[in-house]
């Protein structure tokens, strides 16, 4: 079953992953994340191990970079893959409780022409920040229950893993007497937004994931089996495919060592080409699966909702922040189509600029956005400097990025609606 197995071996890499402290700075709902900069678990720190282990965090930090894993094919790995040494700056060894770690340190400015040179996307480093609210039902429980910042459970565990590894900060609630009085963990379980929404308030964070996990009702695996046998008979495959299925997917039995299932990261995962695409066989199997998510996504004001279905609520939750983080990218990272489009002149005025100190801290948060190529100051008059800005994208996407950072703001009503986009203030 190639989605399951899919699942599985995401998560046994992200439990490989260590959660390095990419969390520099927060501002405003947002977080500043070292995406540049990946940790994986070794075995050990041989050359082939270290080998390897190069290998994989360059997977890692690429999408992180980028933000949307599902651009990444065998094809544009091939392309990728050769030039991960050369862009390494540096890599260490760490110790920890988990063992052995290999930290791996990329040159930023060198990954994100990588980037564009391939026309995949690019997300700055400050990200805006996001909550999970996820009400669980097992068997145990004859309740739902919402799974917290203090729950013993490993479920947490792959949620911060999976956003380190994704370039995100994504929190969970503290779900205590004060979130309680807001929301209940029915309204989780019902997926009602207003109360979630209020809640969320109180984190400062306006981009949530509300969903609920629970087991199959009357979950038959005999009838899931046959489904999949109708499935694959009924599905044509060219003769060259069906080769590559027969001699080069090797059985889990045929692995030299175990931490091989760690070797292949993120899209690469899947092994020669599917019977189905993804939404193909959760649309087809789902409701077959052991056990069941609902979601919805509000980002930005808008609402994305679906189901999905896997053999563990593990590999559910894997899935569900894969999905979020890109969703969350195509809004806010810089796709390749505005990369084509060529460069935009833009103006911008910024007042409060008092000193040498402040005009070089504006210049060098400008240029270090990724859509912004260059910077060019074109007077300065009093306490007020106007910049040209050579773009590599709309307008939009440099307002979205000074107002996540908040340091240099555009003139906002008193709903924070952005009011004047030629005038900025420096935030003293």
């Amino acid at each position: 079953m190639v989605l399951l197995r899919f699942l599985f071996v995401i998560s046994l890499t992200i439990s490989g992953t260590f959660a390095i402290q990419a969390q520099v700075q927060t501002r405003l709902g947002s977080t500043v994340q070292a995406t540049n900069v990946v940790s994986v678990v070794v075995a050990d720190q041989s050359d082939r191990a270290r080998q390897r282990a190069l290998r994989q965090a360059f997977r890692i930090a690429v999408v992180k970079m980028s933000g949307d894993s599902e651009q990444f094919t065998r094809q544009i790995w091939q392309q990728l893959d050769p030039q991960a040494e050369g862009l390494l700056s540096a890599y260490k060894y760490e110790m920890d409780e988990f063992g052995v770690r290999y930290v791996a340190t990329f040159d930023a400015a060198r990954m994100q022409q990588l980037l564009r040179q391939n026309n995949l996307s690019l997300w700055d480093e400050r990200r805006p920040d996001s909550i999970l609210w996820l009400a669980v039902n097992s068997p145990e429980n004859r309740q739902p229950v919402v799974l917290s910042e203090q729950s013993e459970s490993n479920l947490r565990a792959i949620v911060n893993a999976i956003a380190e590894q994704r370039g995100v900060r994504v929190r969970l609630p503290l779900y205590d007497l004060e979130d309680t009085q807001t929301v209940s963990a029915y309204d989780v379980w019902g997926r009602f937004t207003q109360p979630v929404i209020n809640a969320s308030f109180r984190y400062g964070i306006e981009h949530l994931i509300i969903a609920r996990i629970q087991a199959t009702p009357d979950y038959d695996p005999e009838k899931l089996q046959q489904r999949i046998d109708e499935l694959n008979a009924a599905h044509v495959l060219e003769q060259s495919v069906a080769e590559e299925l027969n001699t080069a997917e090797p059985q889990a039995e045929e692995m030299s060592e175990f931490e091989d299932a760690f070797e292949k990261p993120l899209e690469d995962l899947s092994g020669p080409p599917a019977l189905f695409t993804y939404d193909e066989f959760q649309a087809l199997l789902g409701d077959l699966q052991p056990y069941q998510l609902d979601y919805t996504f509000i980002i930005d004001g808008r609402y994305y909702s679906a189901r999905l279905g896997a053999d563990s609520p593990e590999s559910l939750i894997t899935e569900l922040l894969n999905r979020y983080v890109n969703q969350l990218a195509r809004r806010f990272a810089i796709n390749p189509q505005q990369f084509s489009a060529g460069l935009a002149s833009y103006t911008l005025s910024v007042s409060n600029v008092e000193s040498l100190t402040v005009y070089a801290g504006v210049q060098t948060l400008l240029r270090e956005l990724s859509m912004v190529d260059s910077v060019t100051l074109q007077s300065l008059q009093g306490h007020v400097a106007t910049f040209e800005l050579r773009l590599l994208a709309n307008e939009r996407r440099l307002i979205d990025a000074l107002v996540l950072d908040g340091r240099l703001l555009p003139g906002l009503d008193s709903f924070g609606n952005v009011t004047d986009t030629t005038t900025f203030e420096w935030q003293r």
